[in-house]
């Protein structure tokens, strides 16, 4: 699959733009050997031969499952995500009961972030096949996403028991282990990996993340060592440029780390579209109106529960979620997108033909009462006991706040801000997934700080929903007056608890998974400064919210 054939493949997905042949034009044996050629070149990163070869097989017969499964495996790769989707399941049609359609399928899925309807075929696939480890892997990585780390847990534990090659799942154990707080008994599995394979990525990258180092013990010469060689994967180099980042940021080698950081964001995949971001913000601000809300008022679901803390990533999130999940009534549900899904429910239940958000300006009554109720009930499973707020961090539904007031009216927002310089340092520092792409260069990070900046100012001035502002500084420097501030909000009543949020035995699926198992510390505000010589793009690109700050 190569950038610039999208229009083909919806004309293959229709049926139309190409000859199709009587199937008898060809032997089994010829189409097998024409697949086989495919696979060969795909193997070998000769992606246009491999399309080529697939399609001359469905030239010939339209619904062989193999070329349709392949040439989805091949849109993955492109992350044309929803023709590959549509692909594999055309070749789940013809053939239901194969067990690597079913993994590719689910694997599309995951890589889309459509979690709840990647399990489906992930657990056919393994039901099929007991002991294909790459789909109880891939089923495990759906689990941990959907919050059932313990079986996610056990998944892996099983596969790495069955099969020592497979790496990445100790690797998974390492992170779920540093997730639950656990950093030394990950620690230790992320050296049992590079005890197995001195030579390869996997566990330097894993012990970068769960160790604080506080000298250097030859383990950043080893990465440094690796990020040289000819053999490593590209994708793998950038992976250890963020390890050798993070180090050398540990042993306060601050001019290393800029330039490991540096190169890693450089080499990583970078599709972010600044215009496309700042269209979709104004629209928001459009539809979702003072007058909007005015002539919508009492609309949605009933029900107090929801918080929702909000903000941009390194603001102080996980902590703030930390502090609460410490409160008996209380339950931290971590970071969950349901409001991306909820946002495709208004496009199937509008009846406006726009997409979202423009079609919110039709939705009815009972509609955002249907979205507010699907919110209610998917949280709801996530809770196993009574309480009174049930709390979802996922810093980006700050795009999200219009739909959440309309839809959860009984809802309360916490909005975490951190001093803007420190904030996106920090982001500029992790590797993030391709859904931050703004994460890549730092012109684009302060451009994005700007249009999140711009929205939250609008959401204050239009929401009928309170919204609480809360500053990292804050916390930093009087935890018991911000976190009782942060009780009051919720209208709970103050509990001691809230002051050992580091004590809390909860997984934290964040990059902030360490930080959220120490007493507060000081040390990462004003950690731009470090790195200022180099920051002159940030600091241009954010422009007046910079200035009070130098």
């Amino acid at each position: 699959m190569v950038d610039g054939k999208n229009e083909a493949f919806q004309d293959l997905l229709r049926g139309g733009g190409f000859p199709v042949f009587d199937r008898s034009s060809a032997s089994p044996m010829a189409l097998q050997k024409l697949l086989d050629e495919g696979i060969a070149h795909h193997r070998e990163g000769r992606k246009e031969e491999a399309e080529r070869s697939y399609r001359h097989v469905l030239e010939i017969a339209p619904n062989q499952p193999d070329a349709l499964n392949l040439l989805g495996v091949l849109a993955a790769e492109a992350e044309l995500f929803e023709i590959a989707i549509e692909l594999m399941q055309q070749a789940r049609l013809q053939r239901p009961k194969d067990p690597f359609i079913l993994n590719n399928l689910g694997n599309a899925y995951f890589d889309s972030f459509r979690y709840e309807e990647a399990r489906d075929p992930l657990e056919r696939a393994v039901a099929l096949k007991p002991d294909f480890d790459e789909a109880k892997y891939n089923l495990g990585k759906v689990l941990r996403q959907l919050g059932e780390i313990d079986k996610a847990l056990a998944l892996w534990r099983e596969v790495w028991k069955a099969d020592e090659r497979v790496l990445a799942a100790l690797v998974g154990i390492t992170g779920i282990l540093a997730e639950q707080g656990d950093f030394a008994q990950a620690e230790r599995t992320a050296r049992e990996v590079i005890g197995r394979l001195p030579h390869r990525p996997a566990g330097y990258v894993s012990l970068a993340h769960v160790h604080k180092f506080r000298e250097d013990d030859g383990t950043l010469a080893e990465i440094e060592s690796q990020i040289a060689s000819d053999d490593i994967a590209e994708s793998d180099k950038i992976a250890l440029e963020y390890a050798a980042g993070k180090i050398c940021d540990d042993l306060g080698y601050y001019e290393r780390a800029f330039a490991h950081f540096d190169k890693a964001n450089r080499g990583a995949h970078n599709n972010y579209d600044h215009e496309q971001t700042e269209t979709e913000r104004r629209q928001k601000m459009t539809v979702f109106s003072e007058r909007f809300f005015r002539d919508r008022r009492g609309w949605g679901a009933a029900g107090e529960t929801p918080v929702f803390i909000v903000g941009m990533p390194r603001s102080g999130t996980t902590l703030t979620e930390q502090i609460l999940a410490a409160h008996p009534d209380v339950f931290g549900a971590g970071e969950v997108a349901a409001f991306d899904e909820l946002s495709q429910l208004c496009d199937e239940i509008s009846p406006s033909r726009d997409p979202f958000p423009v079609n919110i300006l039709k939705l009815t009554r009972n509609g955002a009462e249907l979205v507010g109720q699907r919110y209610l009930e998917k949280m709801r499973m996530l809770v196993g006991r009574p309480v009174k707020r049930i709390t979802n961090k996922m810093p980006h539904n700050f795009e999200m706040l219009g739909l959440i007031a309309l839809s959860l009216p009984g809802a309360k927002v916490i909005h975490c801000r951190r001093n803007p310089l420190d904030t996106c340092v920090s982001c500029w520092t992790k590797n993030f997934n391709d859904a931050h792409s703004y994460n890549r260069s730092l012109t684009d990070l302060g451009r994005y700080y700007q249009g999140y900046h711009r929205l939250m100012a609008h959401w204050r001035k239009v929401l009928p929903i309170q919204i609480l502002d809360l500053d990292y500084e804050d916390v930093i420097a009087d935890l018991e007056s911000t976190a009782r501030r942060i009780v009051d909000f919720l209208e709970l009543p103050w509990d001691l608890r809230c002051l050992e949020y580091y004590k809390v035995d909860r997984a934290v699926r964040t990059v902030s998974n360490w930080q959220v198992r120490q007493p507060i510390y000081s040390s990462s505000v004003e950690r731009w400064r470090s790195y200022m010589p180099h920051l002159q793009p940030l600091i241009d690109a954010l422009g007046p919210l910079a200035e009070p700050l130098l």
